[in-house]
C-alpha cells in the first residue's frame, strides 16, 4: 500500500492563476497539458530501478497586450512515475507523490517558441543536458497550439475571419486554412537557420468534392511570407505530388513536410481534422459570398464586345466578369 505525500514547492514561476484542476500524472502518455503545466515523459527503463522519468514545466505566458514575443518561459523539473499530481495553486506549483519526494530535484530553466517549436536554453544557447532527452522529438503540434491558447486571450486581436476570408478568397478556389483561420498560430518550422511557414489549401466545394489538399511552403522574410512552392497531398498515399514553385525549391519543400509530418504525426488525422474544420468555414463563406462586397450597379459606357471571362466585369464590382455578371 502506497502513501501519498504532499509536497509544495517555493518557487512562483507562473503569472497565469490557479488552474481549474491538478494534472494527474501518467507516464503511459508521452505528453500531458493542464493549463500552465506541461509533463513530458521518456520511455520506461531510461532511468534508475526502471522507473519512467519525466518533465515536469510550469508555462510562464507574458500577458502585456501590447507585446507580441512569441517565446514562453519554461520551468523544468525532472521527476519520474512516482508523482501523482501537480497543480498550480496561488502561483505556487504543488505536487502530490506516491512516495516520500526526492530531496532535490534537478531543474533547468527554459525557452519555448511556440510557432516554430525550438526550446532553448534561458537566455540562447543549447539544452542543459539534464532536459536534453525529453526534446529530442519535436513538440506535437497540440501542444503548441495549447500553450498558443494561453497566450493568445490577452491579445486584442479582434480579426473578423468571415470578412477578411471573402477578401481574399473567391468561390471555386481551393481555401487556405489560414485565410480560414487567422486568429489560428502560423505553423511554422526552423531549418538550417531560417523560418518557414507551412499552408494546407482545401477544396470546400460541395459539387466537387475531394479529400485531397494542397501543402503550401513559404519562407518567413521579416513580416512578409516568399513562396517556395507547393505540392498536392493524396488524400491516400499522403505524400506529396506535382509540385509546384516559381523558386523550383523541392529540397527544401520536402525537408519542410517531414518537419511537418514529425510534428503532426499521424498525418492521416491531421489531414482530416484540418480539413473538416475548413470546409465546415468553406460552407458558411459559399452562402455569404452571393452577397459580400457587392457594389450597387454604376453607369458605365457598355462595350459591344461581350467581355472575355477573365476580363474585369463592366458593372464595376472589381470581380472577374466570370464570376460576376457572367455567372
Amino acid at each position: 500500500m502506497s502513501l501519498t505525500f504532499l509536497w509544495t514547492s517555493s518557487r512562483r514561476p507562473g503569472n497565469l492563476g490557479s488552474a481549474v484542476k491538478p494534472l494527474m500524472l501518467d507516464a503511459s502518455r508521452p505528453y500531458q497539458v493542464q493549463d500552465d503545466l506541461l509533463a513530458i515523459w521518456l520511455r520506461r527503463g531510461r532511468g534508475q530501478h526502471d522507473r519512467a522519468l519525466g518533465l515536469l514545466c510550469t508555462l510562464d505566458v507574458c500577458s502585456n497586450p501590447t507585446c507580441l514575443c512569441t517565446e514562453v518561459g519554461m520551468s523544468g523539473d525532472l521527476i519520474d512515475d512516482r508523482l501523482f499530481s501537480a497543480e498550480m495553486i496561488e502561483r505556487t506549483l504543488t505536487t502530490k507523490w506516491r512516495e516520500q519526494p526526492p530531496t532535490k530535484t534537478p531543474s533547468a530553466k527554459l525557452t519555448l517558441d511556440f510557432l516554430t517549436g525550438v526550446v532553448e536554453a534561458h537566455g540562447g544557447g543549447e539544452l542543459p543536458a539534464v532536459v536534453r532527452p525529453f526534446f529530442v522529438e519535436p513538440l506535437p503540434g497540440w501542444v503548441l497550439d495549447h500553450v498558443f491558447d494561453l497566450w493568445a486571450p490577452s491579445r486584442p486581436f479582434g480579426i473578423s475571419w468571415r470578412e477578411q476570408a471573402l477578401d481574399h478568397w473567391s468561390p471555386g478556389d481551393l481555401l487556405p486554412h489560414m485565410v480560414a483561420f487567422p486568429d489560428a498560430r502560423f505553423d511554422r518550422y526552423r531549418i538550417e537557420g531560417r523560418t518557414y511557414q507551412v499552408d494546407l489549401c482545401f477544396n470546400v466545394d460541395p459539387a466537387h468534392p475531394s479529400m485531397d489538399a494542397v501543402m503550401e511552403v513559404f519562407e518567413v522574410r521579416d513580416s512578409e511570407l516568399a513562396s517556395i512552392g507547393g505540392a498536392q497531398l493524396d488524400a491516400k498515399t499522403l505524400v506529396p505530388r506535382g509540385f509546384q514553385g516559381a523558386t523550383k525549391d523541392r529540397s527544401m519543400f520536402i525537408k519542410v513536410f517531414m518537419a511537418w509530418k514529425d510534428r503532426h504525426t499521424p498525418i492521416d488525422e491531421a489531414l482530416r481534422s484540418l480539413g473538416e474544420a475548413t470546409r465546415k468555414r468553406g460552407a458558411e463563406l459559399l452562402r455569404r459570398s452571393a452577397t459580400h462586397n457587392r457594389r450597387a450597379p454604376v453607369a458605365v459606357a457598355t462595350p459591344d464586345v461581350k467581355p472575355t471571362r477573365n476580363a474585369p466585369c463592366p458593372c464595376g464590382s472589381g470581380k472577374k466578369y466570370k464570376r460576376c455578371c457572367g455567372a
